[in-house]
């Protein structure tokens, strides 16, 4: 599916929601390849708890 055709379907428009709720500042694009693919994350260590997990993490996609 392109990503014109994804972001107009109705999960994909409830998922735009629920980022938007936290981060009004998203553009209403997503791409569909970025959700099957492996990420990494280096998050602020402005808490104990990332701090302590070194603030790196892997988000793993669909088909990761």
């Amino acid at each position: 599916m392109d990503k014109e055709a994804f972001n107009k379907t109705e999960a994909c428009q409830k998922l735009i929601h629920y980022i938007k709720d936290e981060k009004p500042y998203f553009k209403d694009v997503i791409i569909p390849s970025d959700l099957e693919r492996l990420i990494f994350v280096k998050g602020r260590n402005n808490n104990e708890r990332m701090s302590s997990q070194s603030g790196a993490f892997l988000l793993f996609g669909n088909n990761a």
